[in-house]
């Protein structure tokens, strides 16, 4: 699920940034430093203040949960995209870090390497607009051996995964071009938004039908500002939003 990957994510990117992070099963103490305080925590006057009269700020000191519980502590950020702050965090961790890179372990007695095979993944959260519809999160993965498609959530154990070879291991080269893989990934994506959402899109364009008369009255009087809004308004479209692309090296090709 998108929580996990981004609990992550968000935590390796605080990390690259120096910041001092004492890291929990479901909740983070981050001591934030002033670069990261600045650009997230949204306090113009207090660090416009220090800056006039030449003195130095304290960043804040934050908590970040998995769950939001009863008695939340102070300064308490939930690691879910309806929170602003984490989900620029999310935002902010994926365009400087770009992918992710993992390798799976296999537990063998055999003295020979065990092969693990390069995946290219991308995941991300489906949404529909107009909104209403519920979101999914999903994901595609692309093997670059055999070029094998597999979708759903959670293809890998993601957790178990190692950010180094494992000893032990060999990586197999890949066959399939990474330009063509993420071709393939993104087309698959496409057909999977249009099963998830086939009903929404069906009562979309259903509306639309009935705004017809409205939209051609409209363009008749030339109010074309007015026509391209609701024309875009009422017109169906699913994003593919908070997208993380990672290469797994797996076990299975």
């Amino acid at each position: 699920m998108s929580n996990a990957l981004h609990w992550e994510l968000v935590h390796e990117f605080l990390n690259y940034k120096g910041v001092e992070v004492t890291k929990g099963p479901s909740q983070s103490l981050v001591h934030l430093n002033e670069e990261l305080d600045r650009k997230f925590m949204n306090r113009p006057f207090y660090w416009h203040y220090r800056d006039a009269t030449n003195q130095a700020g304290e960043p804040m000191t934050i908590s970040i949960l998995k769950n939001e519980g009863d008695s939340p502590p102070p300064n308490a950020i939930v690691a879910t995209s309806l929170n602003p702050i984490f989900k620029q965090l999310v935002e902010a961790a994926h365009s400087e870090t770009r992918m992710f890179k993992g390798y799976e372990t296999v537990e063998s007695t055999s003295s020979n390497y065990a092969p693990l095979y390069p995946w290219i993944v991308l995941q991300g959260l489906f949404t529909m607009d107009p909104p209403g519809a519920p979101s999914h999160w999903k994901e595609v993965a692309v093997s670059l051996t055999t070029g094998s498609i597999k979708t759903g959530e959670n293809l890998f154990n993601y957790k178990a995964l190692k950010g180094t070879l494992p000893d032990g291991h060999v990586t197999m080269s890949p066959i399939v071009q990474f330009e063509r893989a993420i071709h393939k990934s993104i087309a698959e994506l496409d057909k999977v938004g249009k099963t998830l959402f086939a009903n929404e899109i069906t009562k979309a364009n259903a509306l639309k039908e009935k705004m017809v008369p409205l939209l051609n009255l409209l363009k008749e009087k030339k109010d074309l500002r007015e026509y391209e809004h609701l024309t875009a308004l009422y017109e169906p479209k699913i994003r593919y939003d908070y997208p993380i692309g990672g290469l797994v090296y797996a076990k299975s090709n």
